[in-house]
This record gives C-alpha cells, structure tokens and sequence, in this order.
C-alpha cells in the first residue's frame, strides 16, 4: 500500500523516493529490525512494478545499523 502510494504520487517522467526512515519514525517501536523486514515486503512490491515496466529502480540504499543490510531508501522514476 506505501509502495503504491509512492507510485501515484509521482508524476510520469520523474523521481520518486521511498525511504524507511518515515517507517522508523513513525511505525511500532517493536524494534528496527521488524521496521526495516516490513519495509523490505514494499520494496519488493516495487520490484514487481519495475517487473510490470512501471518504474525503473534507479537506486537502492542499504542500511548498516542491524548488520542485516536492508534496503532502507529507493529512488525510482515513474515510467507510465
């Protein structure tokens, strides 16, 4: 649903970012791990859109505080 709403925000042609720290801050406080395993179910989501030849992954970001190395921010741009 996140992933989607990322998506529809983002006009045709350009950028989007989708980033986990909005999840971090703002999701349950049962730990940062469990943040960052439901981020990684939205950033598949946008895999499959990217599959779908609805964006282009133009970048991923990993992140390095639980040594697990999520996926913590994409950047994609919106191709229809």
């Amino acid at each position: 649903m996140i992933a989607e709403k990322a998506y529809k925000k983002t006009p045709i042609a350009s950028q989007g970012k989708f980033s986990c720290v909005n999840e971090i801050a703002g999701g349950p406080s049962d730990g940062k791990q469990k943040t960052y395993e439901r981020f990684a179910e939205q950033v598949r989501k946008l895999e499959e859109m990217e599959a779908n030849g609805l964006i282009t992954i133009d970048s991923r970001h990993t992140e390095s505080q639980t040594g697990k190395h999520y996926v913590d921010t994409v950047v994609f741009t919106r191709l229809r």
